[in-house]
């Protein structure tokens, strides 16, 4: 921290970055040879609602000695994933019956063996052999929802649907004029096709959740049309006299991070506390309006008079959503103490930089959630408007 009095000057500062980390090794084939222009990625773990999820953090492609280069990393634990190219031409159908796989030689990422790096560390050999495994393809073509016809401008990725989540593609495939597509390689499992249209006056996407067993899927239509309306309106609930409505967005975020997934956001109306989003895509979210007034806390969600268990809406895809409440408490209770700085000194003699969070016991409403402050210098904390 720094502090400034009025009028003065401080000259001198110097502000040192950390060098990024880096990961290097080499792509091969069961065989041992090596892979150009494999798919290789690096994921950090994070939680979602106590779900294991891999987010990217880096990604590169094998040259033609199946060598690839991971840079602008963080420090931190990472795994490395590794899939042959999926090209639709002879380079991607030449890697059709191998799977992809994981640091060190794992078929699942929860299988695979971490990686922890330090800033400015290059960790080498970081070598990946590809599976020898069936792999299959999807094939179809994406339709623009606006004319019934084949669309121009469309993209198209793959993610999983179950298991160990990721916010990173499995598979992408370019989309020709003609708006077919065909994604090859994977394994036996669950997944999410997720198409874009994005033009001059559009702005699209929908999921198709599909299964690969023992055989390729084809012809695989999806059509790409614009979300539903999601709308509704805030009721208070023991609320004072008198408060302060600050001007709040009401924000729609995917539940299970899907990659390449909008994030909906609408404004209440003006002297008003109804709302309404506009092309929202079929999914589950998380429902959140922020800022709320002060001391007070989400406690609950109603649909059409019906409590939800937890603050997640499910937007269908044939309909509006329409009805949505949000119930604003403000009996939310006052959390706050002192964090004793023990062996590191008084608090007279430096400032105390520590974060307290609040966590929830498990097994209780889903709309508690984790709490998170940081200390004030003498080392003091307060959590306001905590769900009961």
């Amino acid at each position: 921290n720094l502090t400034l009095k009025k009028g003065e000057k401080v000259a001198g500062l110097e502000i040192r970055l950390p060098r990024a980390a880096v990961i290097t090794g080499q792509i091969l084939d069961p065989d041992g040879q090596p892979v150009p222009r494999a798919e290789v990625r690096a994921y950090v773990v994070r939680y979602r609602h106590g779900k294991p999820m891999l987010v990217a953090r880096g990604q590169a492609r094998s040259d033609d000695l199946g060598e690839y280069r991971i840079f602008g990393l963080s420090a931190g634990k990472y795994v490395v994933g590794a899939w042959p190219p999926r090209e639709q031409g002879p380079t991607g159908v030449l890697y059709a019956g191998t799977g992809g796989s994981y640091y060190s030689n794992a078929r699942t990422a929860s299988e695979a063996l971490p990686l922890k790096i330090g800033w400015g560390q290059e960790v080498t050999q970081v070598d990946v052999e590809l599976a020898d495994q069936p792999g299959y393809a999807i094939t179809g073509t994406l339709f623009d929802g606006r004319t019934g016809q084949p669309c121009r401008d469309c993209s198209v990725h793959l993610t999983g649907a179950e298991g160990f989540g990721s916010m990173g593609p499995v598979g992408v495939a370019d989309v020709p004029p003609t708006g077919v597509f065909a994604i090859r390689g994977l394994t036996p499992g669950v997944y999410k096709i997720i198409a874009k249209l994005s033009d001059d006056t559009a702005d699209y996407t929908v999921a198709r959740e599909v299964r690969i067993s023992d055989q390729h899927l084809q012809d695989v239509d999806v059509e790409v049309r614009a979300g539903q309306t999601v709308s509704g309106a805030l009721v208070f609930e023991k609320a004072p006299a008198e408060f302060e409505m600050p001007k709040s967005r009401v924000s729609l975020s995917p539940s299970r991070l899907i990659g390449f997934w909008p994030h909906p956001t609408g404004t209440l109306a003006e002297s008003s506390v109804t709302f309404r989003i506009e092309n929202v895509p079929a999914e589950t979210y998380e429902f959140r309006v922020s800022p709320l007034p002060a001391g007070a806390y989400l406690k609950g969600l109603r649909v059409y008079g019906q409590k939800l268990p937890g603050p997640e809406l499910t937007v269908p895809g044939n309909a509006p959503l329409r009805g949505v409440q949000a119930v604003i408490a403000f009996d939310g209770a006052t959390v706050s103490g002192q964090v004793d700085p023990g062996r590191a000194g008084s608090a007279k003699e430096r400032p105390i930089e520590a974060r307290v969070t609040l966590l929830p016991k498990r097994n209780q409403s889903g709309y508690l959630i984790a709490r998170a402050v940081k200390t004030a210098p003498d080392g003091a904390f307060s959590f306001t408007a905590v769900v009961p």
